[in-house]
């Protein structure tokens, strides 16, 4: 199985540099541009199945990709979402690292050991992850899937899938419309064979 795992098209928010979350901002007319740009490099691939955050910047960026395979039924799936990083959404970032200092230095470094106030739970969100990764490779096993996401939910689905400490992703960064490939040639063993790639955006 091959798990295509793409973050949504830049935000009003992802230009103002404001955490998201569970909340949610709009595709800019460029975000539209690179989801766009995102169909067209995957349009000759055939999927098995396609799910997308509900949430509406990954859904919407779902819906462009999937125009160009009109036998997809594109699935909601809230394993999918973005971690909820709860009373800080809506900030700036840098605002938050001014204000809250100790609890941003917790995040930055030992995410694993992270709650957000209000919010998610990281090592809630690595389970829920590996549950559903699990079930795409024993119904899809062999086959290629299509998820559309978010930036921090790729860094904890791959956290989940390969087995790692969250703090060795720090630097798994992905830009808008960044496509990462995780290949299963056996159910028990991924290997990223692609990661963060927005060459379709140059």
């Amino acid at each position: 199985m091959k798990l295509y795992l793409i973050r949504h098209g830049q935000t009003e928010w992802n230009t103002q540099r404001r955490v998201q979350g569970a909340m949610d901002s709009p595709l800019t007319k460029n975000g539209i541009i690179q989801a766009e740009n995102a169909a067209r490099r995957l349009k000759d691939i055939h999927f098995a199945a396609a799910f997308a955050s509900p949430q509406l910047r990954a859904y919407r960026t779902a819906e462009i990709i999937t125009a160009d395979h009109p036998y997809l039924k594109l699935e909601k799936q809230p394993c999918l979402r973005e971690f909820s990083f709860g009373d800080w959404e809506g900030h700036l970032l840098d605002q938050m690292q001014e204000e809250e200092p100790e609890k941003w230095d917790v995040y930055k470094k030992t995410p694993s050991a992270f709650t957000a106030p209000n919010g998610d739970c990281m090592i809630a969100r690595v389970a829920e992850s590996k549950a559903f990764a699990d079930r795409l490779v024993e119904r899809y096993f062999g086959e290629n899937v299509l998820c559309v996401t978010h930036g921090y939910a790729i860094r904890i689905f791959l956290a989940a899938v390969l087995g790692i400490p969250l703090e060795s992703t720090r630097f798994f960064m992905s830009g808008n419309t960044a496509i990462s490939i995780v290949e299963y040639k056996q159910p028990d063993t991924p290997q990223v064979r692609v990661f963060g790639d927005v060459s379709h955006n140059q």
